[in-house]
């Protein structure tokens, strides 16, 4: 069997909550074949509060960052630093957005545990 799961430009969570959804219903039974494609992480990068604590609070006078406090989550818009300082304010999102993808990488793993002949190849089209 094929399958293709996408995890979309909101998030590779609804990626990774498919293919959950889909080993639960049948059951890990016979072999399969699966491809997950997650955009993570491109811009707009996100500094997510409960991923990376550590690198927060943002700088508010870098530009192009929108934030939402209440969510804990920031936002650059665009990978286009023209200074050392612009770049060093980038520079956080992109590690939170690296950070993010390696918790989602490890929730597939978890999935796949104990599943014997299981091959898991993962790829990168590029790095910023």
């Amino acid at each position: 069997m094929l399958v293709g799961l996408f995890g979309g430009w909101s998030g590779g969570k609804s990626g990774v909550k498919l293919m959950q959804a889909w080993l639960d219903e049948r059951k890990r039974e016979g072999p399969f074949f699966m491809s997950l494609h997650f955009v993570d992480p491109h811009t707009p990068y996100h500094l997510r509060k409960d991923v990376t604590p550590d690198l927060w609070p943002h700088h508010p006078d870098a530009p192009d960052i929108k934030v939402r406090d209440k969510q804990g989550v920031a936002r650059f818009t665009r990978f286009q630093p023209q200074t050392r300082k612009h770049y060093e304010h980038v520079m956080p999102f992109y590690e939170s957005e690296v950070a993010y993808m390696d918790g989602l990488l490890a929730d597939v793993f978890e999935m796949l545990d104990g599943l014997d002949n299981t091959v898991v190849l993962v790829t990168s089209d590029h790095g910023e």
